[in-house]
């Protein structure tokens, strides 16, 4: 029996020929900590089978996934355009709306307004959910695909990368970390500390901070009267905007970690791919 250290940095139990198997299909990160009763301490994979086994047989083979993204990035790519194409609808039924209420309207023309605006907001409301849920499974997958490929002290767990969204105060910046560091694992995972992050990291950050603050300006607004629909209106014009920017980073941001953990899978060297975005 031997323990070792799983993608999220957590002991696990395992039986020596199983662990030596994973070893020679590749899918046992070098850097892998290993241990068994008997050795005074812990020794990478790389150092415990090259030290006992003929090197032809258990030489990784290079990266491999943890678990395959390429359905899921591809979903979540679809899901993004999707939500970008919401955010233009919803800026069009804004705009209508903001054109309406500066002239003399009847009941009618604000009564299919509403249903209108009561329509995409729906529509919008639905996207969003749908495209969160894979946005956060997909930061999952990639942060334990990081760690599969041998990225060590890692501070944000894969499953803390996804559950510091929802934590008030730490929402603000946690979040970042995660994918900062998640950038940095995905462009060398052995050398993952030293590495620099993209510019579109800050970019996708702000434009979310920006689009959150928005959100919760129009929700907490009063639309009582005409000036007050003119405002909110027009503070959901701008939301709409920063959506759209929101949208294309997002979606630039996805597909250059996506490529940069495809590279490694591919054999291409770490980092070749990370000054693209």
């Amino acid at each position: 029996i031997m323990y070792y250290t799983n993608s999220e940095g957590v002991q696990e139990q395992i039986e020596e020929d199983k662990l030596a198997l994973l070893w020679q299909q590749g899918a046992l990160a070098p850097k892998t900590l290993c241990w068994k009763d008997g050795m005074p301490n812990w020794v990478s994979a790389a150092e415990f089978f090259g030290g006992i086994t003929d090197s032809s047989d258990t030489q990784p083979k290079g990266y491999a996934y943890a678990k395959d993204p390429k359905t899921l990035t591809k979903l979540l790519i679809v899901m993004l355009w999707v939500s970008l194409a919401m955010e233009i609808v919803s800026m069009l039924a804004n705009f209508g709306q903001l054109s309406l209420v500066s002239r003399e309207y009847t009941i009618q023309e604000a009564e299919a307004n509403d249903s209108r605006i009561v329509a995409v907001g729906g529509v919008y409301l639905l996207n969003f959910i749908i495209t969160g849920i894979i946005f956060l499974k997909w930061i999952y997958r990639a942060h334990i695909n990081a760690r599969g490929f041998g990225a060590q002290g890692m501070t944000h767990t894969p499953g803390w990368a996804v559950g510091s969204f929802f934590i008030p105060i730490l929402c603000l910046f946690r979040p970042y970390q995660a994918m900062r560091q998640l950038w940095q694992a995905s462009r060398d995972p052995l050398n993952w500390e030293v590495q620099e992050a993209g510019a579109v990291l800050p970019v996708w950050w702000t434009l979310w901070i920006i689009s959150s603050i928005l959100g919760q300006v129009i929700f907490r607004m009063d639309a009582g009267n005409v000036d007050e629909i003119k405002t909110s209106t027009m503070v959901s014009i701008s939301s709409d905007i920063v959506g759209v920017l929101l949208c294309l980073v997002a979606i630039s941001l996805v597909k250059t970690i996506s490529r940069m953990q495809d590279d490694l899978v591919g054999g291409k060297s770490p980092g070749a791919s990370a000054g693209e975005a």
